[in-house]
């Protein structure tokens, strides 16, 4: 009877032991060696701890951010970043340093006294690594604006830096709908007169000429434009859709737009061939 207690005692213990092993992992955030952060009580700086409670990364943050594939780190105001086996792949010397989490190919944009754009890896990828403008629009795709013989000219690039549209042109913005997301194929470019035109962000053609004041944004494929104080709408091919006659419009939804034309306070409906709907 002591016998068979004693290997019920061991079982137990055993199965405690393990039950608090599998417990373990599970709180680890990355990896056995980056098991835990932990703050310093001394200095109030952050580090990592590995499973079994050894300092794998001394406190020396002021803050530590787990993202997708890497960590970003702050000491001193300035931003850094760590692989997952603790080693720093981009020393914290940046005032500003914003990812975009894609995988692999994602990319990350950083700014010390100009903007560069690196790869999750470190490597810089734009083609000069000083950008005072950067924007991005979609998960591989980035406005870059650089200093070309005095003027300052705008392309894009690709998460891997590959040139997808050369920089030429003096502004780049990003074509948004209501809710500011960035339309994936349409880009508003601008030239030196501060004239506005749409481009294609796949082929880089430009689809209408300089010749608007303003292209503001798109919705139920319309895009709104003004030119000489009227407003009007174009297609996504930059086809005139709605002549430039109004002097306001609101921008379309389930295929209508409230206009105002001639100076008259009457407001009406109007479809998306700028037909009168009564």
């Amino acid at each position: 009877m002591k016998k068979l207690l004693v290997i019920l005692s061991l079982l137990v213990v055993n199965t405690n032991a393990s039950s608090n092993e599998v417990n373990q992992d599970e709180l680890c955030v990355i990896s056995e060696k980056l098991c835990t952060t932990f703050q310093d009580e001394s200095t109030y700086k952050y580090g990592f701890k590995d499973n079994v409670g050894n300092i794998s990364v001394p406190a020396l943050y002021d803050d530590i951010d787990i993202r997708e594939n890497n960590i970003t780190v702050r000491q001193n105001g300035l931003f850094g970043m760590l692989d997952f086996s603790g080693k720093m792949i981009i020393p914290p010397k940046y005032h500003l340093f914003h990812q975009r989490d894609t995988g692999e190919n994602g990319f990350i944009i950083a700014e010390s006294r100009y903007y560069t754009i690196m790869n999750k890896q470190g490597e810089i990828i734009s083609p000069q690594n000083h950008h005072p403008i950067v924007q991005y629009i979609t998960d591989d795709r980035i406005i870059f604006c650089q200093n070309n013989t005095g003027a300052m000219l705008c392309g894009v690039i690709d998460n891997q830096g590959k040139m997808v549209i050369p920089p030429i042109y003096h502004k780049l913005s990003a074509l948004v709908d209501l809710d500011f997301y960035p339309n994936p194929s349409l880009l508003i470019a601008y030239n030196q007169n501060k004239k506005a035109g749409l481009l294609n962000l796949e082929t880089g053609e430009l689809l209408t000429p300089f010749k608007y004041d303003e292209i503001e944004n798109i919705l139920d494929s319309r895009i709104k434009v003004s030119l000489n104080g009227k407003y009007g709408f174009i297609d996504t091919d930059g086809k005139e859709a709605v002549p430039i006659i109004y002097d306001f419009v609101k921008g379309f939804h389930l295929g209508l737009s409230l206009a105002r034309k001639d100076g008259s306070d009457e407001e009406f409906y109007i479809d998306k061939t700028g037909k009168r709907v009564p």
